[in-house]
């Protein structure tokens, strides 16, 4: 057996069981990446986006398009 064979390398990431529960969980809410953009707002508009984060008044991310 040669060194290119015999070496392996991995990662840990969970178990089976873990990727599982997580598959399922996020198959039950039917969670989608669009859920957690609360809103876009144009660069020019930032103080007016940022005065509404700091109201609390945002569930979510608030972006800032350029």
């Amino acid at each position: 057996m040669s060194w290119l064979t015999s070496f392996r390398r991995g990662i840990n990431a969970g178990s089976k069981m873990d990727l599982d529960d997580l598959c399922a969980a996020l198959s039950a809410t039917r969670i989608q990446f669009d859920d957690i953009i609360d809103s876009v707002h144009p660069f020019e508009n930032a103080e007016e986006a940022i005065e509404k984060v700091w109201q609390g008044k945002v569930v979510g991310k608030v972006l800032l398009q350029l």
